[in-house]
């Protein structure tokens, strides 16, 4: 497994721009393609999953709330990004979280406000999509939403913050 994998990278990264037809597209297609790499992965998950459980059951009796963005089953709290998305992206990322959501669990979405490090974001640049964003996230099946980068954003924008939420994501 170790050499197919390193034999994988050399090859991407001999050829990036370049990439030859005969690679995988993705990691499913890899993994297709390697499933000892599938297995080693999911006996990872498997102990993530444990670790996530032993420590729940340890905070939980404390009131502490787990969350997490990995689909586990002990999280009290599922978290997805939406970091330099459209509204309409929001609304899919959100809808698509929720139904992986299992009963019970709360679901928290993450913006960030002001300028986007990936040229291809869309950042929340606007008191107007703020609100958008925000609005997607509540009517899609949010329970909450977070702002994050605090330190990065212009005093101004964070501004923004109180007018997005108002009336649009109430406390369980």
């Amino acid at each position: 497994m170790r050499r197919a994998v390193r034999r994988h990278l050399e090859i991407y990264f001999a050829q990036v721009g370049k990439r030859p037809s005969s690679m995988p597209k993705t990691m499913e297609q890899f993994q297709a393609e390697h499933p000892e790499l599938a297995r080693y992965l999911a006996v990872l998950d498997d102990q993530v999953a444990t670790l996530i459980s032993e420590v729940r059951a340890a905070i939980h009796p404390l009131g502490v709330k787990l969350e997490g963005v990995e689909n586990v089953p002990a999280y009290d709290v599922r978290v997805q990004g939406a970091y330099g998305q459209r509204a309409e992206e929001v609304a899919r990322l959100v809808c698509a979280a929720r139904k992986r959501c299992l009963p019970g669990q709360y679901l928290r979405v993450g913006f960030c406000l002001g300028q986007s490090p990936d040229s291809r974001a869309m950042p929340i640049d606007s008191p107007e999509r703020a609100r958008q964003c925000v609005q997607a996230a509540a009517e899609n099946g949010a329970d909450a939403v977070f702002f994050y980068n605090y330190s990065e954003s212009p005093r101004e924008h964070l501004r923004w913050i109180k007018p997005a939420i108002a009336g649009m994501i109430w406390s369980r």
